[in-house]
């Protein structure tokens, strides 16, 4: 499955006041796999990157355990995430003021035979208090213990510029569905070298205007 998605490619603001927004359309490639053995990232922004955590909803269990680097446990260990619930995990962007390239995302799921997965996730970005949709996914597996779905692009890049990543359940006919585990692999965003230099030369403008003054 392959559903085209358009999202904003960068949104950042420079120190002499020049904000550039560029935009892309890719081809999101979503891969499925059930009853194999899995282990989960222990270094994913999620892990090591997340300021805040904000869920809605009638589900049971913590959404923190979604973002521990561990799959499987007890039973309590898992989002039991019914119809429209959503958690969104905001990222610390006071270092790394541009936001994040996401590279993939994979879920992990397991609760009996409730280890479908159905979700939207999209994301939100520097500057910006919108959501854009990157992938939905819907993903039946009948008897499945454990599943497996990632998220990728062709291009390599999900989206740049991210502030916030957010998923919202659905339920597929089973009310509920069991999550153990959200991987979300990215880096800091760096502009990009066109980028600079226009960044650059605006600086210097200003530089030899205020020199001139």
């Amino acid at each position: 499955m392959s559903p085209f998605v358009t999202h904003k490619n960068l949104l950042a603001q420079f120190c002499c006041g020049i904000l550039l927004v560029t935009g892309v359309e890719a081809a999101v490639s979503i891969a499925t796999d059930s009853g194999g053995t899995y282990t989960a990232s222990t270094t994913d922004l999620l892990q090591t990157q997340v300021a805040s955590v904000d869920k809605v909803g009638s589900q049971t269990g913590e959404v923190t355990f979604l973002t521990d680097g561990s799959i499987g446990g007890t039973d309590t260990n898992a989002w039991r995430a019914n119809a429209d619930d959503a958690v969104t995990y905001t990222l610390d962007i006071s270092t790394n003021t541009l936001g994040y390239d996401i590279t993939n995302i994979t879920t992990y799921a397991q609760w009996t035979s409730r280890s479908n997965q159905g979700y939207t996730v999209s994301v939100s970005l520097v500057g910006s208090a919108d959501f854009t949709t990157l992938a939905t996914v819907s993903e039946e597996f009948p008897g499945g213990p454990f599943t497996q779905v990632i998220v990728t692009d062709d291009s390599g890049v999900l989206a740049t510029g991210v502030d916030a990543i957010r998923f919202e359940a659905a339920d597929l006919g089973l009310n509920w569905n069991g999550y153990r585990e959200f991987d979300v692999s990215g880096a800091a965003t760096i502009p990009e070298p066109s980028v600079a230099l226009v960044s650059g030369l605006g600086c210097l403008l200003l530089l030899r205007r205020r020199r001139i003054q």
